[in-house]
Parts: structure tokens; C-alpha cells; sequence
């Protein structure tokens, strides 16, 4: 009889689901979790795709235990869908990272490395691993993360990428190419004297038009300021604001 009721609410779920799914589009994560309920009689590959989609948008959203929840629930299946297992353990491995479940993070990382075969997604998973090597202030893991970032992306470039011989190869009259990645830098506590990893994001932007080369580098640098309406009121104690400045 248990095992009825089981099968019974499993399928209503489902059912449930499948409402949702045509009539509130929007209602990502109560479908997720009802498409995860109604496992494992029910679609398996809808119910993973649904938790990857929902946990993408609470990562997105900084709902960090909500993405973490949906994704782990969903684990065990995703190696019997369609869904993209790189994708899926890079999800995973940054919810873990936001909910510092460090190891779970390392393990989900590796595995989506050994899933994929993309270089440029290798080199983005990888730059991943070194934010967690950082925060555990490991610079030996965060060099090591990085330079096999740099190699998976240098392995696949061709031995030349210059914009006249792009624009040559696609018969164009302009080319542009954009590369973002962090830049770490050692950085002193103010206070201990500590010293960390502080990265700082920077993008080139390279475009060549009718023999004319633009070529633009920002820089973001995070910064910590004092609250001037916190220290106009506060004899002390006046807190501080953390801000981005680009250049």
C-alpha cells in the first residue's frame, strides 16, 4: 500500500509539473521541485533539465542554498539524461563554492573538466577551481588552476590569430574579439599584515576595421571606501562600502 501512495503522489507531481511547465512558465523552481518529487518513476530527463535551469537562476539571483538543494537532489540522475554534464557540474560545483562546501566544489569541478571537451569551457572551469583555491588562500592551487587555464585556451589556438588573417579567412571587412579573466594580485591586511590573493577583472577588446586596429583594456578594481553619512553622524565607528571602480 505504501509503495501505492508512493507511486500515486510521485505521479501527481508530475502531473503537477506538466501544468506548470504550459500554464506559469515563469515558475521555475516549484516546477524543478515537483519535477524532482515525482522521481524516479517520473521523466528524468525533464526533472534534470528543470533543476539545472532553476539552479541557474538561483545562482544567477545569489540564492545560493536553493541552487545547492535543486542541483544536488537532481545528482544522482545526470548521467542518465541529455543534459550537458559539464554544464551541469559547473553549476553544481559553483553552488557549492557560494555555500562552502569546498570539497563537494573541488569534486563537481573535476568532474565537469573530465566532461567536457570544449577548451574554452576547460579554461573558464578551471578559472572556477582557482576562486576556490583562493578562497581557501592557497596561491600555489590558484597558480596551478590558472596556468591550465591558460594552457587548455592556448592549446587551442591556431599559430596565428591576427585580425588581417581572420578577416582574410572569412572574407570580412571587420573583425572583434573580446577575452575577460582575472587578474590576481598579493595584497597585505590593513590591520594583520595577512597576506592574500585580491583578483581584479580585466577585459581586452581588439577590433580591426579596414586596416584600423582598436584595441581597448578595463580594468575593474575592487574598493573599500568609508560610508560618509555613517561617519558625519558616528563619533566612531563608522562602517565601510565595498565598490568597484573600472577603468
Amino acid at each position: 500500500r505504501a509503495e501505492v501512495e508512493r507511486d500515486a503522489a510521485q505521479g501527481l507531481h508530475a502531473r503537477i509539473a506538466d501544468v506548470m511547465s504550459r500554464r506559469l512558465p515563469d515558475e521555475l523552481f516549484a516546477e524543478a521541485r515537483h519535477r524532482l518529487l515525482a522521481l524516479p518513476s517520473g521523466d528524468v530527463d525533464r526533472a534534470v533539465h528543470a533543476a539545472l535551469l532553476a539552479g541557474r537562476r538561483a545562482l544567477a539571483t545569489y540564492a545560493n542554498e536553493v541552487a545547492y538543494d535543486l542541483l544536488d537532489k537532481a545528482l544522482a540522475y545526470v548521467d542518465r539524461t541529455s543534459v550537458k554534464a559539464s554544464e551541469y557540474f559547473d553549476a553544481f560545483g559553483q553552488a557549492c563554492t557560494r555555500t562552502a562546501r569546498i570539497r563537494e566544489a573541488l569534486e563537481a569541478f573535476d568532474r565537469a573538466l573530465r566532461a567536457t571537451t570544449s577548451p574554452p569551457e576547460a579554461a573558464r572551469i578551471h578559472m572556477q577551481v582557482a576562486r576556490v583555491h583562493m578562497a581557501l588562500w592557497n596561491p600555489e592551487g590558484v597558480q596551478g588552476a590558472c596556468e591550465a587555464a591558460r594552457a587548455a585556451v592556448s592549446d587551442a589556438l591556431p599559430a596565428s590569430v591576427g585580425g588581417a588573417d581572420l578577416i582574410a579567412r572569412l572574407d570580412s571587412e571587420s573583425a572583434h574579439v573580446d577575452f575577460e579573466f582575472p587578474f590576481f594580485l598579493e595584497k597585505p591586511a590593513p590591520v594583520t599584515g595577512a597576506v592574500g590573493l585580491l583578483d581584479y577583472t580585466v577585459r581586452f577588446a581588439a577590433t580591426i576595421e579596414r586596416g584600423v586596429i582598436d584595441f581597448v583594456v578595463t580594468v575593474i578594481v575592487p574598493v573599500t571606501t568609508v560610508c560618509p553619512c555613517s561617519k558625519a553622524i558616528s563619533a566612531r565607528g563608522a562602517h565601510n562600502q565595498r565598490g568597484q571602480v573600472t577603468f
